[in-house]
């Protein structure tokens, strides 16, 4: 059987076992430097390794502020290329009614034109808000006038759109403007 004075471990976590208290002040003074040193090691280390992290985390930045950048360049581009394309068009259709077109023939242009553009929103995921005869929405038609309410025109729906609105996706790029029928015109 043991007895806890002969067990060096028996002092608990605040008491020293033999092999500390037989260690000379030199011996103790020169193993808590090494310890020392050791930490300040790590401490570096730690330190070098944050100093890596965050040069990574700037240069990530920069190189998603670059390719945000670059994607939107490349976007102009390519609706700056649809409009040239429709640019074009109306140089030549200008340069027929100049050469001795017809006012029908000009009329055809601009449908074509007007139709060149309705595609090339399209293609770029814009599109027209409903409004005549739809039900009045304050989030995506703005109301410039009102109408009394009639049996054609029931209270509250949209009687006349003044100028088309347009959204991209689920973002209303400009409502539309309006002429509502409502019960309470006067």
């Amino acid at each position: 059987m043991t007895h806890p004075e002969d067990d060096p471990g028996a002092h608990g976590a605040g008491g020293a076992d033999a092999s500390s208290l037989l260690e000379t002040p030199e011996a103790r003074a020169e193993r808590l430097e090494q310890e020392v040193a050791e930490l300040q090691r790590s401490l570096d280390r730690a330190r070098e390794d944050e100093l890596r992290l965050l040069a990574d985390l700037d240069n990530l930045r920069k190189r998603s502020r670059q390719e945000v950048a670059e994607a939107r360049a490349a976007g102009r581009t390519e609706v700056i290329r649809d409009l040239l394309l429709l640019q074009d068009a109306v140089e030549r259709g200008l340069a027929s009614v100049g050469e001795g077109g017809t006012v029908e023939a000009l009329v055809a242009g601009l449908r074509l034109i007007e139709k060149g553009i309705g595609d090339l929103l399209s293609r770029h995921g814009i599109e027209r808000i409903a409004s005549a005869g739809q039900t009045f929405d304050p989030r995506q038609h703005e109301a410039v006038g009102t109408v009394p309410a009639s049996a054609e025109h029931p209270d509250h729906t949209i009687a006349r759109e003044v100028r088309p609105g347009y959204r991209l996706r689920d973002h209303i790029l400009r409502p539309a403007q309006v002429i509502v029928a409502t019960s309470e015109a006067s």
